[in-house]
């Protein structure tokens, strides 16, 4: 399962910057989701904008005189109770593919929240990645639905570890190179859109599954038709996923042996 989620990571890069160099104008958006690793930088207030310095009172301007009952100490009002202190919960780790090969073993079922994709997405990346996978995954978010699954990513392309990525997936640089190589700072949004469906001991995608790279989108089926694409991302077998039923949820997907 880990090998084709890196594949099809690799496929969507590729796929993506095909269009990349001559439609920089529709590709320079990000999701509302995203938040950007940005500080704002301190506003300082120009000198003409500062307050006046308070008037100095005039030397013959009427002095305020002290009576004994301003001499008496007022009484303190009763200090206001602590507020009781939020519990935190704690974090929860995150979903790896062990995780879902161990449950699927033992229980010969699991559901995957779409938070818990997001998760196994980034912890694949990480495990195939140490220590690099954050530098370029810079967000991801999953979407379930009955009727398709979408995922969205927000990813730095030029600290990509091309040379870290499987066998099967270097295609995807060759596909770069071609359409003129990575500018520096491209922070592409990527995002897949479909139904995965069991067809004849396959995992395959829907008909009208769309790849999407910033507002461009273009059917999957066009992308799988590129050489060396289709047998790796279209077409899965069962038998390199470890399981064999896929049952789509509102929010969730359940997964059986």
């Amino acid at each position: 399962m880990k090998k084709y989620l890196l594949i099809a990571f690799a496929v969507l890069l590729a796929g993506s910057l095909g269009f990349y160099f001559y439609t920089q104008s529709r590709l320079d958006y990000l999701p509302e989701w995203y938040e950007p690793d940005a500080s704002e930088p301190a506003v300082s207030m120009p000198e003409d904008k500062l307050p006046e310095s308070p008037a100095v009172p005039d030397e013959e301007a009427p002095v305020a005189v002290d009576t004994e009952e301003d001499r008496t100490p007022a009484r303190k009002p009763a200090a206001a109770p602590a507020p009781a202190a939020k519990k935190t919960p704690a974090p929860q780790p995150e979903v790896t593919a062990k995780d879902v090969a161990k449950t699927l073993q033992e229980a010969h079922t699991v559901r995957i929240r779409q938070d818990e994709l997001d998760d196994l997405i980034r912890t694949t990346l990480e495990q195939q990645f140490p220590g690099k996978s954050t530098e370029f995954m810079k967000g991801v978010k999953s979407t379930i639905a009955e009727d398709k699954v979408d995922v969205e990513m927000v990813v730095d392309m030029e600290k990509i570890p091309w040379e870290d990525l499987p066998k099967d997936a270097q295609f995807a640089r060759g596909l770069i190179e071609q359409f003129g190589g990575i500018k520096s700072g491209s922070e592409l949004f990527l995002k897949i859109s479909g139904k995965p469906e069991i067809r004849e001991n396959e995992l395959v995608f829907g008909d009208n599954t769309l790849v999407q790279m910033g507002k461009i989108s273009y059917p999957l089926k066009t992308l799988a038709a590129l050489p060396g694409v289709s047998d790796k991302i279209s077409r899965i077998p069962l038998s390199k996923l470890g399981f064999k039923q896929l049952t789509l949820e509102d929010g969730a997907m359940v997964l059986g042996k």
